[in-house]
Order: C-alpha cells, then sequence, then structure tokens
C-alpha cells in the first residue's frame, strides 16, 4: 500500500513563488520611481527581471531551430544534384542522414522552444493572478469605491490570460525578419528578377493584413468594454435581487443584460470572423507567392524548370509561412496585451490602506466623542473635524 502523500502547504505552491517574485520586482520599481513616472511598461520590466531567464533559453532554442530549418532547403538541393548527377551510395545515403539529422534537431528544439515559453506564459499568468488577488486586499476604502468587481474579474480572467498568450508569440519580433532574410536571400540566389512579383505579392498581402489587425484592435477594445458593462449589470442584478423580486423587476433587468450579452456576442463573432479572415490569408500567402515566383521565372527566362529549382523554392518558399503567420499574430497580440498592461498597471497603483500594527491592549485603545468622520479621497485627506474629540492611547 502506498503512502498518503504530503499535503500541499503553502510555500511549496509555485503560484505563490511567481507571485512573490512580481511583488518583489514590482516594489522596487515603485520605490525607484514616482507615481507619475510609472507607465504600462513597468509590468513588462517586472515580469521580464521575474522569468527573462527562461524567455531568453527559449529564444536560444527558436534560433537552432531557424538555422536548421534554414539549412534544410540547401542541403535538399545538394540531395537532388546527386541524385541527378548519378553518384554512388554513400555519398547519396551521407546527403538524406545530414537531410534527416537536420530535420531531427529542428523539430527537437522547436518542441522544448514552445515547452519553455507556454510554461514561462503559465507562470506569468500566476504571478499576475496572485499579484492581483493580494492588491485587493489591501485596497484602500476610497480605492474599493473606483475598483469595481466585474474590473477585477476581468483583469484576474482575460487580462491576464492575455498577456499570457503573447509569450509564446513574442520571439517572432526577431525570428520573423531572420527567417524572411534568409529565405530572399535563397530565391534571389535561385530565380533572380523573377523574386520580384513574388515579394510584390507578400508586400500586398501584408498591407491588408495590417487593415485587418487594426480592423481586430478596434473590435477587442469594444468587446472589453462590453465585457465591463455585462459584468456590471449581472452585479447590480444580483445586489438587488431581493427588490427586484419584491417589485417582479426581472423582465426589465433580465432584459437589460440580454441587450448588453447581444452586443458582447455581436463583437465577439465579428472578432471571430476577423481572426479567421486573417488565417487563412496567411495560410494561403506561401502558395501564391511559389507560384507566382515559379511562373515569372519561367516567362522570364523562356527556360523550363528542373526539378532541383521547383524542391529548392518550394522548400523556401515554406520558410516564410512561419514568419508570415507569426508575425501578424504578435503585432496584434502586442496591441490587445498594451490594454492588459494598461488595465493591470492602473490597478496595482491604487492607493493601499495602512496596516495597524498589533498591540496587546489592556483598554480601549482610541475613543472619540462627538466626530465626524469620513472616507479618505484621493484629491485631499479630510480629517474628522469634530470638537472634543479625545484619544487615549493604551
Amino acid at each position: 500500500q502506498l503512502p498518503a502523500p504530503p499535503p500541499l502547504e503553502a510555500p511549496g505552491l509555485p503560484t505563490r513563488a511567481a507571485a512573490d517574485s512580481f511583488e518583489e520586482q514590482w516594489a522596487r520599481l515603485s520605490a525607484s520611481s514616482t507615481p507619475t513616472a510609472l507607465n504600462v511598461s513597468e509590468v513588462a520590466v517586472a515580469l521580464w527581471r521575474c522569468h527573462g531567464g527562461r524567455f531568453a533559453w527559449a529564444g536560444g532554442l527558436k534560433l537552432c531551430c531557424d538555422l536548421c530549418q534554414i539549412a534544410s532547403p540547401l542541403l535538399l538541393k545538394r540531395t537532388i544534384a546527386l541524385l541527378e548527377s548519378g553518384a554512388g551510395l554513400r555519398r547519396g545515403a551521407g546527403a538524406v542522414a545530414g537531410l534527416l539529422g537536420l530535420t531531427a534537431l529542428q523539430a527537437f528544439a522547436l518542441r522544448h522552444y514552445f515547452a519553455s515559453v507556454f510554461k514561462t506564459g503559465l507562470a506569468m499568468r500566476a504571478a499576475l493572478v496572485g499579484a492581483t488577488y493580494r492588491k485587493l486586499l489591501l485596497l484602500s476604502p476610497a480605492a474599493r469605491l473606483r475598483a469595481s468587481s466585474g474590473e477585477i474579474t476581468n483583469l484576474m480572467g482575460s487580462d491576464a490570460q492575455r498577456i499570457a498568450d503573447l509569450t509564446p508569440y513574442l520571439h517572432a519580433l526577431w525570428f520573423a525578419p531572420l527567417q524572411v532574410t534568409a529565405a530572399l536571400a535563397i530565391l534571389g540566389r535561385e530565380l533572380g528578377w523573377a523574386v520580384l512579383p513574388g515579394l510584390a505579392v507578400i508586400g500586398a498581402m501584408l498591407r491588408l493584413n495590417k487593415s485587418i489587425a487594426a480592423a481586430t484592435y478596434r473590435v477587442q477594445k469594444q468587446l472589453q468594454l462590453a465585457r465591463d458593462e455585462r459584468a456590471r449589470l449581472t452585479r447590480e442584478l444580483l445586489g438587488g435581487i431581493k427588490a427586484i423580486k419584491l417589485n417582479a423587476w426581472e423582465a426589465p433587468f433580465g432584459g437589460r443584460i440580454e441587450r448588453a450579452r447581444d452586443a458582447e456576442l455581436g463583437l465577439m463573432r465579428r472578432l471571430v470572423k476577423l481572426r479567421s479572415l486573417l488565417s487563412a490569408l496567411f495560410t494561403c500567402t506561401p502558395t501564391l507567392v511559389a507560384v507566382v515566383m515559379l511562373a515569372a521565372s519561367t516567362y522570364a527566362y523562356r527556360t523550363p524548370l528542373t526539378l532541383k529549382t521547383a524542391m529548392t523554392v518550394l522548400a523556401t518558399v515554406n520558410l516564410l509561412r512561419s514568419p508570415l503567420v507569426f508575425l501578424p499574430l504578435v503585432l496584434q497580440s502586442l496591441q490587445e496585451a498594451s490594454l492588459s498592461f494598461g488595465r493591470m498597471a492602473s490597478f496595482l497603483r491604487l492607493p493601499e490602506s495602512t496596516p495597524l500594527p498589533g498591540n496587546d491592549l489592556a483598554e480601549v485603545g482610541v475613543a472619540f466623542h462627538a466626530a465626524t468622520l469620513q472616507w479618505p479621497s484621493d484629491a485631499a485627506s479630510g480629517s474628522g473635524d469634530g470638537s472634543g474629540g479625545d484619544a487615549s492611547g493604551g
């Protein structure tokens, strides 16, 4: 019989460690900057200081994967040339073994890259959720009035998830230009000036997808506001459910929530359609570019295509698939995450209540007589203006 597993204790929770590390870095940034000097990037800087090492290691793995991917078309061309020249079994087997080794190393590096970046994204999400919950427990009374429960729910849910979803695609900011440059260099060597029509197609597709990405950003911003409104209405209904039942107001309040939900669903449908169109365009772009380049090469040079050239061009154009897919995604995710970073930074800057130190009191600690008390405000902290105030320390 196996022994029972030990209970999970708080110090051993990975989510708590992630939140502690983020709060430590955020406290350092807050201490070294004035409240007005803090900006949206401070949240990203704090996350980088916590998880930047693992994220950089994933970038090294992606670089290894990209180098293998760039070398594959060249080795494929070499293999086809050996077959056409009637090379011996030994040389052919060596070329095929090299191609197999490159593919295996590329797959190994790519899978470890995705495992590392997704793990980093989960750690970042855990840190943001934990920091948001702890901040909620420390908010001052005036700050609690400013931060609604729907906003906090979105911070711990969709906003934290959106920042975590950005992590797997963020390396595309450097590997996409690298892959595009390498692919264009190989295509220029193989096809010469026939590459230019393909570049025109790529430019047209990028311009079209930029417009779609901008429309997606606008819809995402409207959707965030619609979610907050729907959460506010739901909270209002649940808070006054007794009065609503007594006055038979179920239908009017239900209609308000239904209209808010319909507006949210309409924006979600628009967002899904735009993303589907974006994905479809970038899926068919490499094939369209290859067809245009090969057709232009055949027409310009008046020579039939050889197997070596066709296979090399197809394999090289396939290099463009990853940057053409990931670069718009990361730009779109950056636009969406910038909203989440701003909301998160604004919430973490809210004033906190000052905790009272513990003390063993033998008698009444503080007594008020004919005092006027009020909640503190951000503009001016008013003091109680009562007469005959008396305080006795214990």
